[in-house]
């Protein structure tokens, strides 16, 4: 059974949050540091479940560099410098809260009809795009 966008959304969000708890704790602390690390890459991870489509539409092409964190989180745990970690939890972690928080309250409509209107204003734009290229044969022709 898939989980819905906002299951996914909202458990990015608990970690989120609790790396802005822990960033409250001394970042000298290696164990503090371990900690935020492994609840940024679980955030990451989750959120790496989302619709493609729906990921693009939320992070963009922040998305590319949130999973190259976690990457480097995941897979060079022992190169990943502290200090990064404390301009990701001033600088970044913020950002993506917010956008989540923007998504989970940005309409009271369900996922589907938020990618259903998506869809129609994809339709809408290949729609004038091919009535132009109409209008653009049939001027040819006379």
């Amino acid at each position: 059974m898939s989980r819905q966008t906002g299951e996914i959304l909202k458990d990015a969000l608990t970690h989120l949050q609790t790396i802005d708890a822990y960033g409250r704790r001394d970042l000298g602390d290696p164990l503090v540091v371990d900690a935020i690390c492994m609840r940024l890459s679980a955030a990451i991870e989750v959120l790496a479940t989302l619709d493609s489509a729906v990921r693009l539409q939320i992070f963009g092409d922040d998305w590319p560099l949130m999973w190259g964190m976690r990457n480097r989180i995941a897979h060079g745990y022992m190169l990943v410098d502290a200090d990064i970690v404390r301009a990701t939890i001033a600088q970044d972690v913020p950002k993506i809260t917010e956008k989540i928080q923007e998504w989970l309250g940005a309409d009271s409509g369900s996922d589907v009809e938020r990618l259903i209107d998506r869809a129609k204003d994809l339709l809408k734009v290949e729609y004038e795009q091919l009535r132009q290229d109409i209008d653009t044969i049939m001027d040819q022709s006379l």
